[in-house]
């Protein structure tokens, strides 16, 4: 029986990594056409501007973007001889789990929010709905998330 169980696993494998490379496929097709709207003259390049501009329109407008944290970005990218930047960077860059920007489930660049992110969890931790997190909670939520995590 074990071959039988190696192939099925073998094949489970195929389709779990086909799935995630469907997946990620479509992103880069949907940052592709992001991507496209920020380049005006067509040359599947991005320039220091159009990124800020990009950054920018995926900014809350009560956010500001300043200089220097576009700065520290871009500095991020390999430049071509003319200092722009391929789409094909930008689009690994922005998949990266580490990267402040995701793609939205409308299809739009939003800047990560951990808070929003994060808030799930703790209303796991503050069991009794208070806003607050006290040590009992904490000791008890904990321990039930790590048994469940084995």
């Amino acid at each position: 029986t074990q071959p039988g169980w190696l192939f099925v696993s073998q094949v489970a494998a195929f389709g779990i990594r086909m799935l995630f490379d469907s997946h990620e496929h479509s992103l880069t097709h949907k940052l592709l056409i992001i991507l496209r709207k920020f380049d005006q003259e067509g040359t599947g390049t991005v320039s220091k501007s159009q990124f800020e501009s990009l950054l920018r329109a995926a900014l809350p407008l009560d956010e500001i973007l300043y200089t220097e944290e576009v700065d520290s970005l871009w500095a991020y990218f390999p430049k071509r001889d003319d200092g722009d930047i391929e789409n094909s960077d930008l689009v690994d860059w922005i998949l990266r789990p580490s990267t402040p920007l995701m793609l939205t489930d409308a299809g739009d660049l939003a800047f990560f929010d951990l808070k929003s992110a994060i808030h799930p969890l703790f209303q796991v931790y503050n069991q009794n709905g208070d806003g607050y997190v006290c040590l009992h909670e904490f000791i008890e939520a904990h321990g039930i998330l790590q048994i469940a995590l084995r």
